[in-house]
């Protein structure tokens, strides 16, 4: 009988520029890494007391996935969310004191259901750009002031801001089971 012997490569999403791919490849990879981390959290933990700060584990989840969407739609293009996403976060990013929504009473299937929904419409967008436009700087004035950013960097913030929250989630489920 033959072992199956772990992979650790980059398979870049295709039907795309194969750069853009690979940054959909990273994103993808935190996702997977984020969907594993998951299976350690149980339904009870989701509207659970943190043991530290104030986000609870659904509150940071539907923040990750619209994140997803505030940094494509908002920032980048511009643009409202699409009729069938928006009827999906019906809550904003933040509450009024700038702290995330707090979010309560769902499951595990309507946090990962949102966060599917949002990484799809990331695909799609990213998919269909050339590598010029993932490249090209875009000026953007805010209330808060005036900065530049690319589509690419996009990508790698968002890989990176689900990286860190599936660390700080997994130190949650940590001292969460510490305590049972």
């Amino acid at each position: 009988m033959t072992q199956k012997i772990p992979r650790f490569s980059v398979e870049w999403v295709t039907d795309c520029d194969p750069v853009i791919g690979l940054w959909l490849a990273v994103l993808d990879d935190a996702r997977d890494r984020m969907l594993y981390a998951l299976k350690s959290v149980q339904e009870t933990d989701l509207d659970r007391t943190p043991p530290v700060g104030i986000n609870t584990i659904g509150m940071i989840l539907y923040h990750v996935a619209l994140t997803d969407l505030n940094w494509v739609y908002d920032n980048l293009l511009k643009e409202p969310y699409p009729a069938d996403i928006a009827a999906l976060f019906p809550h904003p990013l933040t509450d009024a004191d700038e702290n995330l929504y707090a979010v309560r009473g769902w499951g595990m299937k309507d946090y990962l259901d949102r966060m599917a929904a949002a990484r799809a419409k990331v695909h799609q967008v990213f998919k269909a750009m050339s590598l010029e436009t993932f490249r090209a700087l875009v000026l953007r004035e805010e209330s808060y002031g005036t900065y530049e950013m690319t589509p690419e960097s996009i990508l790698r913030h968002l890989a990176q801001h689900e990286a860190e929250h599936r660390g700080e989630i997994q130190l949650f489920v940590g001292a969460y089971r510490q305590t049972e």
